[in-house]
């Protein structure tokens, strides 16, 4: 018996092999559907041409890629050839699907001699050892040159992020330029080398307004990339075209997976564009419900479902219900080119009419922490506990001020965000929506908050924010540690990033004596009170009393009217309430007020109908210089008008991701000449 089965498996096997003989005997199986140009190249340089090949067969065609099968003949003391592919089937490589496409590449790479380079490409394949007909011809000279590509080189080969259906990632590449002289970039001129049927047209911008510096100047290319609904494996050599026709192309490939249903997420892609590194945050804002001993107990209560908020003890007099937050396996995103996204789950609580939120809570940056590289055990800026290791660790607590911080309220039906700058400034940032589109009438509908380029809509224009700080003296500056005095920061050692300032010493101490240190960010005056309440120092005077008759009686200390909550202003704007009213706090019709450009207020239905002068005289001259450096990010409490954003892609089940940038254009916030080093 077990020698007949024997004998028909390998008649079956014969079969087989007799059969697939037959097919590849009657038919060209593989051909070339789409081939690149090479370009001439110059000495030591690279460039990748991506051959796509089509499979005529209802089978799978393996292809032979030994080095002896598969090769560039012949062989060139010029260049060195090397051939790869991205063909798998059914998770075997070196197999072209059925009826189906792949990619051959082709790195080449020069050396130090000139010349003329003329090969053709085998392509080896299938059981009897065919080759696609006719073999590609690679025809092009090697000339001379100071290395890359006209001296233009992709110094980094970035790592893409495995992806869910339908959802968005941001890679960034960076060229640098070893000429004297700046090389232009074509416009429009930057892609991938093939299309893929699993990713839509990606966008690509760049930060050096298509020139790349010389003398080692670099310039970075950003690819915003949307996945589709299919699985699959993307593998995407990335080019630039330059010099108006010369185009370099990267010789690693950027490999991602496309997989899994975003159906229930919100997704959050994070993009790092300062010149040092950036620790995300998220935290997860409390609930109105208390009483908690354990997450498992906040599962238990009215209105929430098990896995979707966690027991904060520590608020008082009673425990609270916080959002949990999205969480990564790495929080560090390197300097100018780190990127990484994020998935919030929806669906765990069960929104109702009443109370459709899904999360809430605020999104921050930290600087200066805890890494393998260091022996720190907090951040320098925006800590919020976690573990002794920043770059793997979340938040455990709140963020720590002086931090701009996101506010997103992300609901099903309508999401409402800011970014906002009331509690000091320590990392430049900014939120917009990647899934929806920007309304063409109001640009606070589906807008970018806190983003570099101006947003305009027939109801007016946000202006981009420059992040170009000017405070009106340096107690607005945020140090380290205090070295020595100082009255400007000219006297400090800016290149190490020192600038003169205050420390969180010199506030809860209670002096105003300037000093250089390490420059971390900015003070505002509602900070400075919330940190000592007893501040009294000039310029931000905490303690002194608004004696006009719009702030008393009673009397309004300073502090009151920098956070709009205290003493006859309370939290009422000025915004919206009866004409005349003067116990109400903060109304600035902003556009136009000292360059500063955003819609004019009647526009969005709101103009100040009170008017409170102690605010007007005390505090405008106090924040103004935050407005004039980002018009779209909040200045104080009842900023509203110019800084409340909404957003909603559906109608019925509302699902925008989007984009957080830290430093967005590329600039830090520093004090004018000083490098940051945070």
């Amino acid at each position: 018996m077990k020698n007949t089965m024997l004998r028909q498996c390998f008649s079956f096997i014969l079969l087989s092999m007799l059969s697939i003989t037959s097919v590849y005997a009657r038919a060209v199986p593989l051909v070339i559907a789409a081939a690149e140009t090479v370009q001439n190249m110059a000495f030591n340089t690279t460039q990748v041409i991506t051959y796509t090949v089509h499979n005529n067969a209802p089978q799978p065609v393996q292809l032979n890629m030994q080095l002896t099968r598969t090769r560039v003949i012949p062989a060139s003391p010029l260049v060195n050839f090397q051939v790869t592919n991205d063909c798998v089937y059914l998770g075997m490589g070196n197999y072209v699907p059925p009826r189906g496409n792949c990619n051959v590449n082709v790195t080449i790479r020069s050396g130090g001699v000139a010349g003329a380079v003329v090969g053709s490409l085998l392509i080896n394949y299938g059981p009897t050892f065919q080759t696609i007909a006719p073999p590609p011809v690679l025809n092009f000279n090697v000339t001379g040159g100071g290395g890359g590509a006209g001296g233009l080189y992709f110094i980094d080969a970035p790592t893409g992020q495995n992806m869910l259906f339908n959802s968005t990632q941001d890679i960034i590449w960076t060229l640098q330029n070893t000429t004297s002289s700046a090389i232009p970039l074509v416009s429009g001129g930057t892609n991938f080398t093939v299309a893929s049927s699993l990713i839509a047209t990606p966008v690509f911008t760049n930060d050096c307004n298509n020139s790349v510096p010389g003398s080692g100047g670099t310039c970075h290319i950003q690819a915003s990339i949307n996945s589709l609904s299919t699985p699959g494996q993307v593998s995407q050599y990335v080019y630039v075209t330059y010099n108006t026709s010369s185009r370099l192309v990267i010789d690693s490939p950027t490999n991602f997976t496309i997989s899994g249903s975003i159906t229930g997420k919100r997704a959050f892609s994070m993009v790092n564009k300062c010149p040092y590194p950036v620790w995300f945050s998220f935290a997860g804002g409390g609930i109105n419900v208390f009483g908690c001993t354990t997450d498992t107990s906040c599962d238990t209560m009215t209105g929430a479902s098990p896995g979707t908020f966690t027991c904060n003890t520590s608020v008082m007099p009673s425990a609270q219900c916080f959002w949990k937050s999205p969480t990564a396996s790495s929080y560090m995103l390197s300097p100018l080119t780190g990127s990484t996204t994020v998935y919030l789950n929806e669906g765990l609580y069960t929104p109702t009419p009443t109370q459709p939120e899904v999360w809430s809570g605020t999104i921050s940056g930290r600087t200066g922490c805890p890494a393998s590289t260091n022996s720190k055990t907090t951040c320098d800026t925006g800590d919020c506990g976690g573990t002794s290791l920043h770059t793997t660790g979340g938040c455990t607590t709140g963020i720590s001020p002086p931090n701009i911080q996101a506010e997103p309220t992300l609901q099903t039906n309508l999401d409402f965000y800011d970014i906002t700058t009331i509690n000091g400034i320590n990392v430049p940032m900014s939120m917009e929506p990647i899934n929806a589109s920007i309304d063409p009438v109001n640009p606070y509908t589906c807008g970018g908050a806190g983003v570099a380029s101006s947003q305009t809509g027939t109801d007016g224009t946000i202006g981009g924010c420059t992040y170009s700080y000017s405070p009106p003296s340096n107690n607005y500056i945020w140090i380290e540690t205090a070295g020595s005095s100082c009255t400007a920061t000219s006297q400090c050692s800016t290149s190490t990033g020192e600038a003169c300032g205050l420390t969180k010493a010199d506030i809860t101490g209670n002096t105003s004596t300037t000093h250089c240190g390490t420059w971390l960010g900015y003070w505002t005056p509602d900070e400075v009170c919330t940190l000592n309440s007893g501040y009294t120092q000039a310029p931000f005077s905490c303690t002194t009393l608004c004696v006009t008759s719009d702030c008393s009686p009673p009397a309004t200390n300073y502090a009151d009217l920098y956070g709009c909550n205290g003493g006859t202003v309370g939290t009422q704007s000025c915004y919206g309430v009866p004409p005349g009213t003067t116990n109400c706090c903060g109304c600035q019709n902003w556009n136009g007020y000292m360059g500063i450009v955003v819609p004019t207020l009647p526009t969005s239905g709101l103009i100040c109908d009170g008017n409170n002068t102690g605010w007007d005289n005390n505090v405008l001259g106090k924040i103004t210089w935050l407005k004039q450096a980002c018009p779209s990010v909040y200045s104080y409490p009842h900023d509203d008008p110019t800084s409340s954003f909404t957003c909603s892609n559906s109608s019925s089940t509302n699902s925008v991701n989007y984009r957080i940038t830290y430093c967005p254009g590329g600039v830090s916030g520093a004090p004018s000449g000083v490098t940051p080093n945070p």
